[in-house]
């Protein structure tokens, strides 16, 4: 199973303190980028975008970047998408590493107000009525926001405003993550990450150690679950390739959800590159360490909360 994709939405203070963080800024984006690769299952499938002073994407700086779009996309895709024996299985829209498009896109002017509107730009950023939103916004994905500013926000509506705008955008508080890199004291984005317990983290940013801030891999691995069939089952449909087995797939124990169909099958142990997802199907071929000739395994686009997948197939009654 995939670990769970990730939308990153970036908010950067523009005021004229910034300029004193340009060194550790043009070292930090590399740093981040290993921070996210470091994780268990390696890099998410990673949506970024950077919130500009008016708080819309960023888009002509991102242009700018060799970026092809109004956010920076990194995403992971089905192994059997990709050729086979290929490390990296990844669609991207941008040239280079990820740390320089991230230091490149997320570089602000040092310009504007000495109050940004921190919080304000992030909602309207994530406002679902703009077609930016909407289009970067995954249902299935992880939002999670970093603030980067030496000044506390200085928007015009409470707190709480903020807070309901991303939950809004994410309504499960469980797919919030908020980072901050911010001041010694600011009681107004301290208390939007208080508004999240045990989603936000935060670091002070005359310290250096921005890393620290990124907590947006923990619990996000991927539900690691083996099972085997003790005996090789019928093959249902020869002339297919793979094992075509007489089975039902379902989430959870929940046999009134929609059914997952079997894949279609390029070759015997590899999914055709086009069948939907999610799907099923069983290999034959795989190294368990255990005396388990064959194994059932659903491919997802991403992982999901609460997804236990369960196949009934049934028992050989021939006597």
């Amino acid at each position: 199973m995939p670990i769970r994709p990730i939308d990153l939405v970036v908010v950067v203070s523009d005021a004229p303190s910034m300029l004193r963080y340009a060194t550790e800024w043009s070292e930090y984006w590399p740093r981040f980028a290993e921070v996210l690769a470091r994780g268990e299952g390696g890099l998410p499938s990673l949506r970024v975008a950077v919130v500009d002073a008016s708080g819309a994407f960023a888009s002509e700086r991102l242009m700018a970047c060799g970026v092809g779009g109004a956010f920076l996309d990194d995403v992971q895709r089905p192994w059997f998408q990709c050729d086979a024996g290929a490390d990296d299985c990844r669609v991207r829209n941008y040239a280079g590493s990820l740390g320089d498009a991230l230091r490149c896109s997320a570089t602000m002017p040092a310009d504007g107000a000495s109050a940004p509107l921190l919080l304000e730009r992030m909602r309207e950023a994530l406002d679902p009525a703009t077609p930016d939103a909407a289009a970067f916004l995954r249902p299935d994905a992880l939002l999670a926001i970093l603030i980067i500013s030496d000044d506390d926000d200085a928007s015009p509506g409470p707190v709480e405003d903020y807070v309901d705008a991303l939950r809004t955008a994410r309504p499960d508080d469980a797919l919030i993550a908020i980072a901050l890199i911010g001041p010694q004291e600011a009681p107004r984005l301290f208390a939007l990450l208080d508004s999240f317990p045990n989603r936000a983290a935060r670091t002070t940013i005359e310290r250096g150690a921005w890393a620290d801030a990124v907590s947006f891999n923990a619990s996000l691995g991927p539900l690691d679950v083996i099972s085997c069939f003790e005996e090789i089952p019928d093959d249902v449909d020869p002339v297919l390739p793979g094992l075509q087995l007489d089975c039902v797939a379902f989430d959870s124990q929940d046999m009134s959800r929609p059914l997952i169909p079997r894949c279609e099958m390029a070759e015997p142990n590899r999914p055709a590159v086009d069948t939907p997802l999610p799907c099923y199907w069983v290999r034959t071929d795989r190294d368990l360490g255990v005396e388990c000739p064959v194994s059932p395994i659903i491919e997802r686009v991403a992982h999901k909360a609460g997804n236990w997948p369960t196949l009934y197939c049934p028992c050989d009654v021939a006597p």
